[in-house]
């Protein structure tokens, strides 16, 4: 199974932004690459379908916050009732 434009994008922007954030690439590289990959692989995508992207991306990082909450109170809980015993 191959992935699609969108997902290609998704990734692809995913991982220059972990390489900038951790400062391995300047901002006007990030730029150029991510450039570059849209050329090449993501061609047919519009902006608006990566402005779209971007947004859907953060929409679930947000909704993903309540759930990663819950599971670290549950760890949490876990934890020091083990150590309890």
């Amino acid at each position: 199974m191959t992935m699609n434009e969108r997902e290609r994008y998704i990734f692809h922007i995913a991982i220059l932004q972990i390489m900038k954030e951790q400062q391995e690439i300047p901002e006007n590289m990030f730029r150029a690459v991510l450039g570059r990959i849209v050329e090449e692989r993501c061609r047919h995508m519009k902006p608006s379908d990566m402005e779209e992207a971007i947004e859907d991306v953060g929409e679930e990082l947000m909704a993903s916050k309540n759930v990663l909450g819950f599971l670290e109170d549950e760890l949490n809980d876990e934890v020091t009732k083990a150590f309890l015993d």
